[in-house]
């Protein structure tokens, strides 16, 4: 930037995917406030592979994940020096209930914007000064919330007792005298959001990350009008994620592609996709029930897009309260029984009660989980059989589409599909070798079931 008064720093999420770690230090204003604070996938992944994760922050450091605070006096403070990225669930939820954690160490970090719930773009926030306020979406948040309750706590995820401040379109964001305006912006998850940022030596503004070619390119359009009329800018920060690739390719399309797909197969039709796109889950609700089909979700995506059901405008299809949307139980289970307790987690047991379901087992504490009911309120009240088993699933595959979690080969494995069904990859395909190690994987699985898989998909991010 030309005014010396302004620095961008960047931490992360040049030269890779993802990691977005971008610093903005006025010392006009006296102000530093971070755009995102992601995970570094690329980084990690040269590292580590489950069940090896990071241990400590310093050897998150020392593989260059994330920044070393010690050497830079700008940074001083930015990560916790408690104790809470080594508790159990239990004991966060504790210090949450009695609001009595306090973070002693000052930091000059005076906030972190989080543009969307991607973890790229918001996961290492787990490892930050618990004073720093995070400013996120309302609609993103609730997807936090839902990840906090659900996913075991680890070092990088770790989502408890955080300060943060929701917002949305319309409503600015004032950090002393620095100012930001949050505008949405399309993209693969709702609650998306570019920023346009007032700083003391001009105007900066951050795209997150968007597009033109998905179900809502109006959002975007209103970014880019937004921008002009703040001109000049002094400043652009892009994401580039496909800068070199062009796909001519829309959500729309992609629906007319799922028709001819799921219309061609009397089996089973297995649907994979990010459990956080929205768009991706409307367009295979719409075809199934189209072609007379319900869909199959399983418990925690049921969650997840239950979560987002809540923000305004995402309250169709509605998750909980559809009759033609099924939620999977574990195949050791038979809907007609009461659910065994004895191997279900707090939340999967107080979920399944909310399902209908009779539980084996008590919940630990839960008047911990308050906050977690009152989410499940804000869903909806499901009807009768909303629950579905494998068997029942297999008996009837003509009437279903089966959309797996995030451990795709588990759940075949689980499934045992007929040859005949259809697997539709509705993700990128694996961009780096790991990845292009697990997805031979999942073909050889493939094969060995008989089952065709079809891609159909087009990306979250813009291109030329």
């Amino acid at each position: 930037m030309a005014n010396p008064n302004v620095k961008i720093w960047f931490f992360g999420g040049v030269n890779e995917i993802g990691g977005t770690k971008i610093l903005i230090e006025d010392l006009g204003y006296d102000v530093c406030v971070f755009l995102d604070f992601g995970k570094s996938f690329s980084v990690e992944k040269q590292y580590y592979s489950y069940p090896n994760i990071p241990r400590s922050l310093d050897e998150l450091i020392r593989i260059n994940a994330t920044p070393d605070a010690s050497k830079m006096p700008v940074l001083q403070g930015l990560y916790t020096q408690s104790e809470i990225t080594k508790l159990s669930q239990q004991k966060l939820l504790e210090l949450e209930k009695s609001n009595q954690f306090k973070e002693e160490q000052e930091s000059n970090i005076d906030a972190i914007v989080i543009s969307h719930a991607h973890s790229d773009h918001y996961q290492y926030i787990s490892l930050i000064n618990r004073n720093i306020p995070i400013h996120i979406s309302e609609c993103g948040y609730n997807i936090l919330k839902i990840r906090k309750w659900i996913e075991r706590p680890s070092l990088t995820n770790n989502l408890f007792l955080l300060n943060v401040h929701t917002f949305k379109t319309g409503q600015s964001i004032h950090v002393g005298s620095l100012k930001i305006e949050p505008v949405h912006v399309d993209h693969s998850i709702p609650a998306s959001y570019g920023f346009i940022i007032h700083t003391s030596g001009g105007t900066v503004v951050y795209t997150g990350d968007f597009r033109f070619h998905g179900h809502n390119p109006f959002l975007t359009y209103q970014f880019h009008d937004k921008i002009l009329e703040n001109e000049p800018i002094d400043v652009l920060l892009t994401e580039a994620t496909h800068v070199t690739k062009s796909i001519l390719s829309n959500e729309d399309e992609i629906g007319r592609k799922l028709q001819q797909a799921i219309s061609a197969t009397e089996r089973l039709v297995i649907a994979d996709f990010s459990d956080t796109d929205f768009d991706r889950f409307r367009s295979y609700y719409n075809t199934a029930k189209e072609l007379g089909r319900s869909l199959v979700v399983t418990l925690r995506q049921s969650l997840i897009l239950g979560a987002l059901n809540i923000c305004e405008g995402l309250a169709t299809p509605n998750i909980l309260k559809d009759e033609t949307i099924k939620i999977l139980i574990p195949k050791r289970e038979d809907p007609t029984k009461p659910v065994t307790g004895e191997r279900l987690s707090s939340w999967q047991k107080i979920y399944y009660q909310h399902l209908g379901a009779e539980v084996k087992g008590s919940v630990q504490s839960e008047d911990l989980w308050m906050p977690f009911k009152e989410m499940l309120a804000k869903m909806g009240t499901p009807p009768e059989e909303k629950l579905i088993s494998h068997a029942q699933m297999l008996n009837k595959s003509r009437e279903y589409v089966l959309c797996p979690s995030f451990n795709t080969i588990g759940d075949l494995q689980q499934v045992k599909p007929a040859a005949g069904s259809v697997y539709i990859l509705s993700t990128s395909e694996p961009f780096d070798e790991e990845r292009e190690i697990q997805f031979e994987k999942l073909l050889n699985w493939l094969e060995l079931y008989g089952i065709p898989m079809l891609h159909v998909h087009v990306s979250g991010h813009v291109h030329p």
